[in-house]
């Protein structure tokens, strides 16, 4: 009877683990999709069409900056985007929050859940610490205070944004003027200036 019971054990944990590994796959998949839309984003509203920008007045930054931001980005940072999502603070508490196992989803205890929650918020923190296209990287830890974001920063939050928005099929200006609560409140009023004078630019009709 024990030998019966070690080798359903045995299924069990494999069955589980196959589970895992699709599910890993699934994610990864994602995370290459996610980015390769955030490229796209870049190469089509940025650095295909730069020399619009020089026709267009921000207030807090040149065309000369701003040039010189889009080529920045050109050189490896945009296609490195979320690069911090591989690591082992944040692959598999993410994993486990956006694409669970079948086991994870229904068949887990009120503990085990409560973990997985507490593992998740502690791998956005390091997310955001570590990527400055988020908002709150900008945020004094002490103060409470935003900073104000670098316009490289900017900029790859917005192919962010819409690369989010091409996979949801979602306006971003929809999106930053009725959902963007959170982001907003990191942010200074001379960074959301900006946001918003680009966006301007790159999606008005």
């Amino acid at each position: 009877m024990g030998i019966i019971l070690s080798e359903s054990s045995t299924m069990i944990t494999n069955d589980e683990s196959e589970a895992k590994n699709k599910k890993e796959e699934e994610y990864i998949d994602y995370i290459k999709e996610h980015v390769n839309n955030v490229c796209t984003v870049f190469n089509n509203y940025f650095l295909a069409k730069s020399s619009q920008f020089a026709f267009e007045v921000l207030v807090n930054f040149t065309f000369f900056e701003l040039e010189s931001a889009i080529k920045e980005l050109s050189k490896g940072r945009i296609y490195e985007h979320d690069n911090s999502k591989y690591s082992d603070e944040e692959f598999e508490p993410y994993r486990a929050k956006y694409f669970p196992t079948e086991k994870e989803s229904t068949g887990l205890s009120d503990e085990s859940k409560s973990l997985i929650k507490k593992e998740y918020e502690l791998a956005w923190i390091h997310h955001y610490k570590n990527n400055p296209h988020h908002p709150k990287y900008w945020v004094d830890e002490e103060s409470n205070i935003p900073r104000d974001m670098d316009l490289i920063s900017i900029i790859e939050m917005i192919c962010d944004w819409e690369a989010m928005s091409m996979k949801f099929n979602e306006s971003t200006l929809d999106w930053y003027n009725n959902k963007a609560k959170d982001e907003k409140a990191c942010m200074t009023d001379k960074t959301k200036n900006t946001v918003e004078e680009i966006m301007n630019i790159i999606f008005r009709k």
